[in-house]
């Protein structure tokens, strides 16, 4: 078999980092675009505190759910690659 290329050997660390990005990202989208469309209403409304913390959950789910793709992904790689050096080991005492 032939050795893989350094990039997929690291390619599940660089996951981790995206799922990190990423759950940044839209954490702070998220926040910013809710903070953006509720500039001008009253906030102090209880109904509109209501409505405040669900669309809170919402993004903090949202960020959650892009961060759990990437990581799983991740994951997924990670496995890949054992079960690869498994192969080659094996491979190699063999022959």
């Amino acid at each position: 078999m032939r050795a893989l290329p350094d990039i997929i050997w690291r390619a599940p660390r660089l996951f981790y980092t995206v799922a990190i990005l990423a759950f940044g990202v839209s954490l702070i989208l998220g926040f910013v675009e809710m903070g953006s469309q509720l500039g001008a209403v009253d906030t102090s409304i209880p109904e509109m505190q209501a409505i405040i913390w669900a669309a809170r959950g919402r993004t903090v789910y949202g960020a959650l759910y892009d961060a759990a793709i990437f990581a799983a992904i991740g994951v997924v790689c990670h496995i890949l690659l054992a079960i690869y050096q498994a192969l080659i080991a094996q491979g190699s005492r063999g022959e």
